[in-house]
């Protein structure tokens, strides 16, 4: 059998049939992957019962519409971002958190969240902060917002075991490389008397 969106197809086409009993149908839903609408109408439909939790599949929702799959690590993180954001100094809470919390709390912070988080870390705290997971993200936000402080950063080697994705550290290199050709050509320039 298929697996994933085909296998609920399938399951749901099953269902659907007038030749499928009802107890054919309490077994067959249990090896749903999820729980979509139309299966929960069919499976309704057909047992006059609402469908059973499944315990494998991507949903965060059962059949009867509760959750069930609510990552908590996730809620709890959320949680802290706004209680960092809402706090008296923001940014000396959050250099007081673990990396991998710095990093998620500068994604999910909004435009104006990130901007009271700006300032310009040291090579040893941008080393520990490209070994996070999301760093592509926060680079990116870095970049597209023009975070000035924190673009200082992006001059800085990142850590050797990184978790920067290539296209995004081919383009810090290109920064770099960029940076390097901008300070040569103008002490070129100084030493030879040229003002531009």
């Amino acid at each position: 059998m298929p697996k994933g969106v085909e296998k609920n197809y399938y399951i749901w086409r099953f269902i659907t049939q007038k030749s499928t009993t009802k107890s054919e149908a309490m077994k067959i839903i249990k090896e749903a992957n999820m729980i979509n609408g139309a299966l929960k109408k069919a499976y309704r439909k057909k047992t006059g019962l609402n469908p059973p939790k499944v315990s494998g599949g991507s949903s965060y929702y059962s059949g009867d519409g509760t959750k069930t799959k609510v990552d908590e690590n996730l809620a709890k993180k959320r949680v802290q971002t706004t209680k960092i954001l809402r706090s008296p100094n923001p940014l000396m809470v959050w250099l007081s958190q673990p990396p991998s919390m710095q990093v998620f709390s500068f994604n999910y912070a909004g435009r104006a969240g990130r901007a009271k988080l700006n300032h310009t870390p040291t090579i040893s705290q941008w080393q520990s902060l490209t070994k996070q997971r999301g760093i592509d993200r926060f680079i990116k936000y870095i970049k597209k917002e023009k975070l000035k402080k924190l673009q200082r950063a992006l001059y800085f080697p990142p850590a050797k075991s990184n978790n920067i994705g290539y296209s995004t550290l081919m383009s810090l290199g290109f920064l770099n490389l960029t940076k390097r050709i901008i300070k040569w050509q103008s002490m070129i320039f100084f030493f030879l008397g040229v003002h531009y």
